[in-house]
């Protein structure tokens, strides 16, 4: 049942609003955690002052910082994929109708 000030989903009645909202809840937790390591970065190297000026390579740095969100961006695809094509399921339809509409330019 909907709330006045909730921060989660109504509840579902089929399974496939359940599996979503979790991929919801999956993906809103690694964009929270992709966004405090960024930030925890950030004040550190504002905070340490100027140690990081004649800093020229950091190879290990840019490896991470390619890799990363390959595997990150893979996390959230597998699971995407797999809802669309579980929500892509027809079954076996009762009816079936047509619907056509011309462009009107």
């Amino acid at each position: 049942m909907p709330l006045w000030g909730s921060i989660r989903f109504q509840d579902c009645y089929y399974h496939i609003g359940e599996y979503l909202g979790l991929f919801h809840e999956g993906v809103m937790c690694l964009i929270i955690f992709i966004l405090s390591v960024v930030m925890y970065g950030l004040g550190w190297v504002f905070c340490s002052g100027r140690r990081f000026r004649y800093l020229r390579e950091a190879q290990a740095v840019e490896t991470a910082w390619t890799i990363i969100p390959r595997v990150c961006l893979v996390c959230v695809a597998i699971p995407s994929m797999h809802l669309l094509y579980v929500i892509d399921e027809i079954g076996r339809p009762k009816f079936c109708f047509k619907a056509i509409g011309h462009q009107w330019f």
